[in-house]
């Protein structure tokens, strides 16, 4: 289990596009090693890499973003849920790890931060044994800690950026 980090207030996004910022400013927020940085400070320092949306383009500014070497990150861009879930796992042993998707429930690419996972069983009609994942996240679409199942949460057909301390 990873240490618990739902004692770092949440941070909403300002706008329908800013998850990406507001989750860069919270992770600054729950790891130590890192200066703090706002949701404001970021969206300045990485302006170039925005679309006219005010998102950030997807997957190359995202990536580049977190490929900056001030944040320290081992960025890698996965193809499917299961190779993200290794690397998630990976990097939550070292601390909470930064997630752009194409999420159908925006509607559009999003950033969230994972700072947990779990794992249960559950059981079909005839009792064979099923592991399901969840994650913790900070969610900066509503600004709150929530528990997602991993395929619901983005589903299995576009590329994961995953960035993790090194």
């Amino acid at each position: 289990m990873a240490k618990s980090y739902k004692h770092v207030k949440p941070i909403a996004q300002d706008d329908l596009n800013g998850c990406w910022s507001a989750s860069m400013a919270w992770w600054t927020k729950a790891v130590p090693s890192i200066p703090n940085w706002t949701d404001a400070q970021i969206m300045v320092e990485y302006s170039d890499l925005m679309a006219a949306n005010g998102g950030l383009t997807f997957p190359t500014g995202f990536t580049q973003m977190l490929s900056d070497p001030k944040w320290g990150l081992t960025v890698n861009v996965s193809n499917s849920s299961s190779e993200s879930l290794d690397l998630i796992e990976i990097g939550l042993k070292k601390g909470p790890v930064m997630l752009g998707f194409w999420d159908y429930t925006v509607g559009g690419h999003h950033a969230v931060v994972v700072h947990d996972l779990y794992r249960f069983s559950l059981y079909d009609d005839h009792r064979n044994g099923v592991k399901e994942t969840n994650m913790t996240i900070m969610n900066p679409n509503g600004g709150r800690h929530e528990q997602r199942e991993l395929m619901w949460q983005w589903g299995y057909r576009q590329k994961i950026i995953v960035g993790y301390l090194k």
